[in-house]
């Protein structure tokens, strides 16, 4: 099984591919970032895993198409916005029977990926592990190993367990779901409550149950988001979800949500598939969407701040 990783040198990129890697898989990592690439071929990818233990690793990478092989498997770490030109730029290596799976945070990535394959090539799913760039180069992972895949749309099929059973293999927990867009959903509530709401106060996981105008706002994100899901047919169940992502903050002693960390380097974020995707499935339903709105608008004005230099 060969298998391409779109945004391969980034934190979720790297930690998949480290992982595999590891276990043996043949794994080629592809990124536009030619300061990280030439990074992981001068020094090989650094992979600090849960124990505090850092590994060397001579990974496959590359930012040139014309060296990737032929894939079986895709997988997408790139950001939201760059899903399309990542996967029209690597085309030439997709055939008729590559599997293109998307574990991207947020909802709206299938939209994309069906305008450069065909659908029936698509699978979805969510991880719930995390990564975090130490340095040019070097990836640690500070998150846990449960994981959903499935096929988009249609019955999952073997090349699904196949994938499955190769995350079973390097370590991770994954469970091949029936009905992988709930818990793409179920995922992307607990993204809308928690990216914002650490990234705006810049401040960790944890002290965000500390502070109540929090996580008042966060009940407030939530039931929108519930509506939202319901008139899409997808049943979020409010209270099991705002005690999870309660629960799951407390315990994330010192934790810096992604978007935080986006902030922190001044790149772009994905607030447009993570609170953005709510205000769309909203204004579809006419569903009011204010609170998810005004973190749409609060990331985006801070990022256009920093970005404009």
């Amino acid at each position: 099984m060969k298998i391409i990783i779109l945004g391969g040198t980034g934190a979720m990129g790297g930690l998949y591919g480290a992982r595999l890697f590891m276990s043996g898989y043949d794994v080629t990592l592809y990124d536009v970032n030619q300061t990280a690439v030439d990074a992981v071929r001068a020094n090989g990818l650094l992979f600090t895993d849960k124990q505090a233990n850092t590994h060397t690793l001579a990974v496959n990478v590359t930012a040139q198409v014309s060296e990737l092989p032929p894939a079986d498997v895709v997988i997408v770490f790139v950001k939201g916005m760059y899903t399309k030109a990542a996967l029209e730029a690597v085309k030439p290596v997709i055939g008729p029977h590559t599997r293109v799976l998307t574990l991207q945070n947020g909802w709206g990535h299938s939209d994309v990926i069906r305008q450069v394959v065909a659908e029936e090539q698509m699978a979805l799913g969510v991880t719930y592990a995390s990564g975090v760039v130490v340095g040019t180069g070097h990836i640690k992972q500070v998150g846990g190993d449960d994981m959903f895949i499935g096929n988009f749309n249609r019955p999952n099929d073997q090349v699904i367990n196949d994938l499955a059973a190769a995350f079973r293999t390097i370590g991770f927990n994954p469970v091949v779901s029936d009905n992988v867009i709930y818990e793409v959903w179920k995922k992307l509530a607990l993204n809308v409550c928690t990216l914002p709401s650490t990234a705006i106060p810049r401040i960790t996981a944890d002290q965000v149950p500390t502070h109540e105008g929090l996580v008042e706002l966060m009940q407030n994100i939530l039931k929108e988001i519930v509506a939202v899901a319901a008139k899409n047919g997808i049943s979020l169940d409010y209270d099991e979800r705002i005690n999870y992502i309660l629960n799951l903050l407390r315990n994330a002693k010192g934790g810096r949500s992604s978007m935080l960390q986006d902030f922190e380097a001044k790149r772009a974020t994905e607030i447009d598939f993570i609170n953005g995707a709510v205000v769309r499935e909203g204004a579809k339903h006419s569903v009011p969407t204010p609170y998810n709105h005004a973190m749409q608008c609060l990331v985006r004005s801070i990022q256009e701040g920093y970005l404009r230099g």
